[in-house]
């Protein structure tokens, strides 16, 4: 019997403890059957935009030399080549005929240009004198005088002192006819003298409201009259004066084209009789330190070039300061972004750049950056442009893939994996939490929310979730 019990005993455990394993083997199975997640909190800091483009070098500043005159040219330097201030950079022999027909053509522009310098500035001088002399025409306004109404004024106060004593009269003559001494027809006589003299005084008071009333009409045309008077001579001046300076301002340009035309003539006439002095050779030599930029296509030393052919390109090396031209699609404020600039062919990275300036091309933005190096760089290789751009300091910052948007009603959301006890132990459910996206960058995203976070948020996850889905957490970030 003791044995038997004791077998019922082991048996009795040998289920439990199966059941207990079997419970947890199937909520490791289901567990493993959930969606995977990343959970992260949310962290304070700044966002960064970044934004790429690609270009090219080119010198901050360029020298182009053209041939002034035409002929046989000789090149002194080669594409590529150092040159110091005062080295010999090429030379021009011209035909001396064609010099000379130079040379005269130039003396005759010279003078058409002097001449017309001269009448320009006389003109100039007529209208500067016809502003100062402009002056607004003196107005004399319309004055209306104050009717005299003085005789209608004691006419008024004789009838009033007339229809005192017609009153007086009338009112004896009611006493005398009531006695029986006068008869009626004295007593209408007075009566009718009595009214006489009321309606001329009501005459004489309508007679002055009139001329007053005319008087007032008068005065207020008048001033209607000065101000439009007023209105047109002031415009009329301002016309006249406002033309007079459009004309002062076209003559000073004018002048100031035909003074540089002089000087160029000038220096080109002098120049020619200089070249006729050295047989026709004319030498041209650097003004700067600098790198030989680009030779003209083609250009070799024996050929016959035209005047005003390009010959070369020189690029002064004061600095290594260097220019080149990004286009960003997207909006980038310029004045709170980094720019930074590489050249990888020559192993020159984070070249610190600096906006020249700014324009619109094609609807994009245009910006030309200028940026140093500690070594030298020959122009033409491509660059890639780098733009950061920093953002304030935010209390909620996620990485992107944490943020996510309700197409149907086009809010953003997060989701959150809230605690939930259960007979199997504790899990976790993804829960949608709305929020206000307030910056977004590359990597990250500022947003605000309205309340506490009730759990982690969610990162990444390696299938869809939605409200109320079970989840497995794998790691954190």
């Amino acid at each position: 019997m003791q044995l038997y019990k004791s077998r019922i005993v082991r048996l009795c455990l040998v289920l439990i403890v199966s059941l207990l394993f079997l419970t947890f083997f199937s909520n490791t199975i289901h567990s493993f059957g959930l969606p995977g997640v990343i959970v992260g909190l949310p962290t304070d800091g700044i966002i960064t935009n970044t934004s790429r483009s690609a270009g090219y070098v080119d010198f901050i500043e360029n020298i182009s030399l053209f041939a002034e005159e035409g002929g046989r040219i000789v090149l002194i330097v080669m594409e590529g080549e150092h040159v110091s201030y005062g080295d010999l950079l090429f030379s021009i022999h011209a035909d001396i005929d064609y010099l000379y027909d130079r040379l005269e053509v130039e003396r005759s522009r010279l003078m058409r240009t002097s001449l017309s310098l001269v009448q320009a500035e006389d003109d100039l001088a007529f209208e500067e004198n016809r502003l100062s002399g402009l002056r607004l025409e003196h107005f004399r306004p319309t004055i209306v005088h104050m009717p005299d109404i003085s005789w209608l004024e004691y006419e008024g106060r004789r009838l009033e002192l007339e229809i005192v004593r017609a009153e007086t009269d009338y009112e004896n003559q009611l006493l005398l006819y009531a006695e029986g001494i006068i008869p009626s027809a004295s007593v209408a006589d007075t009566h009718h003298r009595l009214n006489q003299l009321i309606e001329s005084k009501e005459h004489n008071m309508r007679e002055r409201e009139r001329i007053l009333y005319e008087y007032e009409r008068a005065v207020l045309q008048a001033e209607e009259d000065n101000l439009l008077s007023i209105e047109q001579r002031t415009t009329a001046y301002e016309r006249e004066r406002h033309a007079i300076q459009q004309r002062i301002t076209g003559l000073r340009h004018s002048i100031a084209l035909m003074q540089i035309d002089e000087i160029d003539i000038n220096r080109t006439y002098n120049r020619l009789q200089l070249q006729i002095a050295e047989n026709g050779i004319s030498n041209v030599y650097a003004d700067v330190d600098g790198f030989v930029r680009e030779l003209g296509a083609g250009l070799q030393s024996g050929m016959h070039v035209e005047r005003n052919r390009f010959i070369l390109r020189l690029s002064p090396t004061g600095g290594f300061t260097y220019i080149t031209t990004a286009i960003f699609s997207g909006r980038i404020d310029t004045d709170d972004t980094h720019f930074r600039v590489n050249v990888p062919t020559l192993n020159v990275f984070r070249g610190i750049g600096f906006v020249r300036r700014t324009s619109i091309y094609g609807g994009r933005l245009r910006v030309e950056i200028a940026f140093d190096t500690t070594a030298p760089i020959m122009g033409g290789e491509r660059t890639e442009i780098i733009a950061e751009q920093f953002s304030e300091r935010y209390s909620h910052i996620l990485p992107n893939s944490a943020i996510r948007l309700d197409a149907m009603y086009g809010h953003y959301l997060l989701y959150v994996a809230q605690e939930r006890r259960s007979m199997r132990g504790f899990n976790y459910v993804a829960r949608q939490v709305r929020i206000t996206v307030l910056n977004e960058g590359n990597r990250y995203t500022s947003f605000d929310l309205a309340g506490e976070l009730q759990g982690p948020v969610i990162i990444n996850s390696d299938r869809p979730i939605a409200d109320g889905s079970q989840v497995r957490m794998v790691g954190e970030q």
